[in-house]
């Protein structure tokens, strides 16, 4: 198998995803961060995927793009607003006042709150150095040869909109033009290989996996991990891993709900990188995958995880996470079909043609 990715990017790109996939889990261990947190801080992802496109990207985003986004936060946060409120109900499942009370200091669990959102920070992070090797530079042929022509300003949106218009640089600039045309159909586009998606899963996965095994030791810290002994650590591993293959009565139903998890959650990382490499946009990703956010909400508003049997239940009910969450979603999907509109525009084939220098001269002297 050829790697297409560079040796050191692909290994930042994948210990950056086993950083963040640590951080995580250590952060929602024993309900570090309160529970109804957990769920509804997942929407700054977003957040720090537009942070990230501004200050790294060096591509141009239309300003469709930046309203339909914030759109996309604004529904986020209507969805997730009274969860974060709420902290006497968590999935679906009332917590009391007491069991709240006795899983530490508030202190501590702010910094682990703002650990936590540190990770998710990185966890958007992965998805912009991804971005970087599945962007064609088609997608900045249009930004670069404008921004050649010193002589105008072109505004974002009238960049992508304009169609068969010519503009007459300055007297001082030697009367250049710059003709925006529509796309010859004769011309064929250069098609621009990109890195393989399995090949890149499987070796992100790998590096990823050897890097998490080389932290298992942090369980046996106190404080930040279980603060178990070496030999409890090895007997929990091995436990957790037997419980995949058989169902026993101490193993919580694993060997089910593990598996389902498993093909899940590969067929969500090849769907997700699949998307990026469509799109070439990780803001467009990353903006996608929220949509699950207020769709969760709805679905712990109708199902219920039955703690004895371990089994999901029909549990359907009126609640304020379910209000804000039918408020919410329809906003959501104003913004994502926006940003699919304005996405689809602004990356149609743009052919800028320059003069000749002849044809300029005559131009300037007329």
């Amino acid at each position: 198998m050829r790697i297409k990715i560079p040796r050191c990017a692909l290994l930042k790109i994948s210990l950056i995803y086993a950083l963040s996939g640590i951080v995580i889990t250590l952060c929602l261990d024993q309900d570090r961060v309160l529970c109804h947190l957990q769920d509804p801080i997942k929407g700054i992802t977003l957040v720090f995927s537009l942070v990230y496109y501004f200050f790294f990207c060096r591509k141009m985003m239309s300003l469709q793009r930046i309203f339909s986004s914030t759109t996309i936060i604004v529904g986020l946060f209507i969805s997730v607003d009274y969860g974060l409120c709420d902290q006497f109900r968590c999935r679906g499942q009332e917590v009391s006042g007491h069991t709240t009370t006795m899983r530490g200091s508030w202190g501590v669990k702010a910094i682990w709150t703002f650990v936590y959102v540190g990770a998710l920070a990185a966890f958007a992070m992965f998805f912009t150095l991804l971005e970087a090797h599945y962007t064609t530079e088609q997608q900045n042929m249009c930004q670069i040869m404008a921004s050649q022509q010193n002589s105008f300003l072109y505004t974002v949106s009238r960049l992508v909109s304009s169609r068969d218009i010519r503009r007459r640089g300055s007297e001082e600039e030697g009367g250049r033009l710059l003709h925006v045309t529509d796309p010859d159909p004769t011309i064929k586009p250069k098609h621009i290989p990109k890195p393989p998606i399995l090949e890149t899963l499987f070796y992100i996965h790998l590096i990823a996996f050897f890097a998490i095994l080389s932290m298992s030791w942090i369980d046996t810290l106190p404080g930040i991990g279980r603060g178990l002994s070496p030999a409890e650590l090895f007997r929990v591993v091995e436990h957790g891993l037997t419980c995949h293959f058989k169902n026993s009565d101490n193993c919580s139903n694993i060997s089910t709900r593990g598996w389902i998890f498993l093909i899940a959650y590969i067929i969500f990382s090849i769907s997700v990188l699949n998307f990026l490499s469509i799109s070439e946009s990780a803001v467009f990703t990353v903006a996608t995958a929220t949509v699950s956010l207020p769709l969760s909400v709805i679905w712990w508003s109708i199902y219920k995880m039955d703690v004895h049997g371990r089994f999901i239940t029909w549990s359907p009910g009126v609640t304020g996470e379910l209000i804000c969450a039918l408020l919410g979603l329809p906003v959501v999907l104003l913004g994502l079909g926006l940003l699919v509109r304005s996405h689809f525009r602004d990356t149609q084939p743009c052919y800028l043609t320059m003069q000749p220098p002849d044809v300029q001269c005559e131009s300037s002297q007329r």
